[in-house]
C-alpha cells in the first residue's frame, strides 16, 4: 500500500533530513520538515518482537482519516518500512492540564477537549474500529494550542463487531489519576451512574444513548 500524496523526491528529502525524536516499544519517531510543512516519520523498532506494525499504523492511520480522525496521513514505503504523517504540535492531555490550569476558561477548555475525544471515539465505534489503548490514552492524544485534538498510535488497532473506544474512555475518566484530577478542579463525575450510561450505550451503540452519556459528562465539567 503506498500512498501518493508526496513525490519520490519529496519522500527522499524528508527521510534524508529527519531528526530523531522519540522511541517506543514497536518504533521510532522523527521529525522532518519540507517546504515550511512539518512531518512525522514512524520506523519500526528492530528489537521489538511486534512485526508488520508500521505497515497496520500506515493502514489503520488511512481508513481513520476517512472518518476525520487522526494526523493525516501521507506516504507509507514498503521497502524501508516507514510512515510519513502530519506532525502535531500538541501537549499530551495531563500536561495540557498542568500548563492551563490557572487560565481563564479552563474548566470550558477542559470540556470541549473530552467532548472532541468523545465524538472522535464515537466515529471509530460507528466504524467499528477499536483502538484498545482508550483505558489509559494519555500517551496517545495530542493537543494543540487551539484545543484541536488528535488521537494518534492506531497500529494496536482493528476492526471488531463490539468495539468499546466510548466504554473505555469513559473508564479512563473516572479512575485512577484522572479521576484524581477531576476531583481536584471540583468536577464531580459519579463514577457508578456514569459506567451505568455507558453500560447501556455498550448493549445499544444508537446516537440517542451516545447523547445520554455525553450529557452527564458535559454536565459535570460546566455546572
Amino acid at each position: 500500500m503506498v500512498e501518493i500524496l508526496l513525490s519520490k523526491a519529496d519522500v527522499e528529502i524528508l527521510w534524508k533530513n529527519k531528526k530523531f525524536l522519540a522511541k517506543g516499544k514497536r518504533g521510532f519517531i522523527y521529525f522532518s520538515e519540507l517546504r515550511g510543512e512539518k512531518f512525522a516519520i514512524k520506523t519500526t523498532n528492530e528489537s521489538s518482537d511486534a512485526l508488520g506494525t508500521i505497515l497496520k499504523e500506515a493502514q489503520n492511520n488511512k481508513t481513520l482519516n476517512k472518518i476525520g480522525v487522526g494526523p493525516r496521513f501521507y506516504y507509507y514505503d514498503e521497502k524501508r518500512d516507514f510512515v510519513i504523517r502530519e506532525f502535531i504540535e500538541g501537549e499530551r492531555i495531563f500536561d495540557w492540564i498542568e500548563l492551563n490550569k490557572l487560565g481563564v476558561g479552563f474548566r470550558q477548555n477542559f470540556w470541549k477537549i473530552i467532548d472532541s475525544i468523545l465524538i472522535q471515539c464515537r466515529k471509530m465505534d460507528v466504524l467499528g474500529f477499536n483502538k484498545y489503548e482508550m483505558t489509559n490514552p494519555h500517551k496517545d492524544i495530542l493537543i494543540t494550542k487551539d484545543l484541536k485534538v488528535f488521537i494518534i498510535d492506531f497500529e494496536r488497532c482493528r476492526f471488531t463487531n463490539r468495539p468499546k473506544n466510548i466504554t473505555q474512555f469513559c473508564q479512563f475518566l473516572v479512575k485512577g489519576t484522572m479521576q484524581q484530577v477531576l476531583s481536584k478542579f471540583d468536577i464531580s463525575l459519579d463514577r457508578d451512574s456514569l459506567l451505568v450510561i455507558a453500560e447501556n450505550y455498550k448493549q445499544e451503540m444508537n446516537e440517542e444513548n451516545f447523547a445520554k452519556l455525553k450529557e452527564k459528562i458535559r454536565k459535570a465539567f460546566t455546572q
